[in-house]
């Protein structure tokens, strides 16, 4: 099994526990050094998170999941670009009206996280590829709404910051920016 199979098997076990919920997320990341990454500054994003609510209702709450990103591009015949930034993260979720506030319900976050990205150029037959990661940290807010029995939709919005890669071939650069998503959930 995949290291990544396992983290979606951990969160799927995840769900399936009182007073965890979680979903799926998909949007896109707006990369802050557009001047390194365009034309691909601005890739598909999707992911999953799952989140835990103590058993006392309280407003502060624990979350992780995982984020990725991909982009390709041909930027003059025969020259291609392909990138993928995929991300691990961890941090505290704040609901201040709680997690089972009747109407619509907004919440923050914070937390640290390792991002990876990779980087291929693409010359005919030719191709050079290069992969760095990096810890760094992220702070979020969204506003879900209740769709039904324990579903909920949203809107997501994460800016991730402190990031730091390098690429010897390419340059030293880093993947922070905005990942703003569309939210669907359920175990709410």
């Amino acid at each position: 099994m995949r290291p990544s199979q396992k983290w979606l098997l951990v969160g799927l076990v995840g769900l399936m526990t009182s007073g965890c919920g979680g979903g799926l997320l998909l949007g896109q990341r707006q990369l802050a050094d557009s001047e390194f990454w365009e034309p691909m500054e601005s890739p598909v994003a999707f992911g999953f998170w799952v989140d835990y609510e103590p058993p006392n209702n309280g407003p502060v709450g624990f979350e992780w999941g995982m984020h990725g990103s991909l982009d390709s591009e041909t930027v003059m015949p025969g020259i291609d670009f392909q990138t993928i930034v995929s991300e691990f993260y961890v941090g505290a979720r704040f609901w201040p009206q709680g997690r089972d506030a009747p109407q619509m319900r907004p919440y923050l976050g914070l937390g640290v996280e390792h991002v990876m990205a990779r980087v291929e150029a693409t010359y005919y037959s030719w191709s050079i590829e290069e992969d760095d990661s990096s810890i760094g940290l992220y702070v979020r807010g969204g506003l879900v709404f209740p769709v039904g029995e324990g579903a909920i939709i949203g809107m997501d919005l994460r800016y991730v910051f402190a990031t730091t890669i390098e690429m010897p071939s390419f340059a030293e650069t880093d993947v922070d920016g905005l990942v703003y998503s569309f939210v669907i959930g359920w175990g709410y």
